[in-house]
């Protein structure tokens, strides 16, 4: 009986020894499997970063190149129509090769290289007198632009539907665009202290608009989706009715709308359907 004992006691430590090393044999395996270190994105190509340059040229700069394209055009239509932009025939000829023509009348074409030169010149510098006039019209557009006054309008949809909607209100900088707008949302919200909203936010690229007494501004608009109610709107929600301003307006200040009536505006619908 001891010796049963002995040898049954003898047995459980190796069995536990044996259910360890099986365990950390596992916990080798599962550590020895490679990890996810995601992907290695690739080093964009000389062709495809300057791709990249062309488009960015072209977007930015469209006007100008299209300039440049028309100067060539009328350059190479006047090198083989227009006879002072011909290129001289006597260039590559010998010293006394128009010795006979220098008591002739002389030809409207130029008969040297420089005098080809001179034309040429002439005609260059009138393209990039044109070239000129239209970057520095396109500054003064861009000036001047910057300079009208800013408004912008902000969207709060929950499920596809308007929650809160405040439009053309002041608006100091672009940059303040997303901040300002939650700002004057909470105001419309009851002065709520904070708005659920998930990370879509969109941004509409500024237009130009006319006020009646033709004072012009650049509108700015956002648009936020509202990850839950806000809980001082609850009362609006059962009776179906969103929060709407319209700075625009005689009346200036915020009254609950019913949401119908608000989705029936072509900016509410524009912004539902992206």
């Amino acid at each position: 009986m001891i010796l049963i004992h002995l040898m049954t006691a003898s047995e459980k430590p190796a069995s536990r020894k044996d259910d360890e090393n099986e365990k950390s044999h596992a916990a080798d395996e599962r550590s020895s499997a490679p990890p996810d270190l995601g992907p290695d994105f690739q080093r964009a190509s000389w062709l495809q970063s300057h791709k990249s340059i062309a488009r960015y040229i072209w977007n930015n700069h469209s006007l100008q190149i299209l300039i440049i394209i028309v100067a060539a055009a009328f350059l190479l239509i006047g090198i083989v129509t227009w006879s002072e932009l011909q290129i001289p025939s006597g260039i590559f000829s010998a010293p006394g090769a128009n010795a006979s023509s220098a008591a002739s009348p002389k030809a409207a074409s130029p008969e040297t290289l420089a005098e080809w030169l001179t034309n040429l010149q002439s005609f260059m510098g009138i393209a990039t007198l044109l070239v000129a006039i239209l970057v520095w019209y396109g500054e003064m557009c861009s000036n001047w632009e910057a300079s009208l006054p800013k408004k912008m309008s902000v969207f709060f949809f929950y499920a596809g539907r308007p929650v809160i909607v405040c439009r053309y209100v002041w608006l100091a900088d672009a940059s303040d665009l997303r901040a300002w707008g939650q700002q004057v949302a909470k105001q419309a919200a009851y002065n709520i202290q904070q708005l659920g909203f998930g990370p879509d936010v969109k941004a509409a690229d500024p237009v130009l608009e006319i006020e009646p007494n033709g004072e012009m501004f650049r509108h700015y608009a956002v648009c936020f989706q509202l990850t839950e109610y806000p809980k001082t709107l609850e009362n609006d929600l059962k009776q179906g009715n969103c929060r709407y301003q319209n700075f625009a307006a005689r009346d200036k200040g915020v009254h609950s709308v019913p949401v119908e009536q608000v989705e029936e505006l072509s900016v509410a619908r524009a912004w539902n359907s992206l």
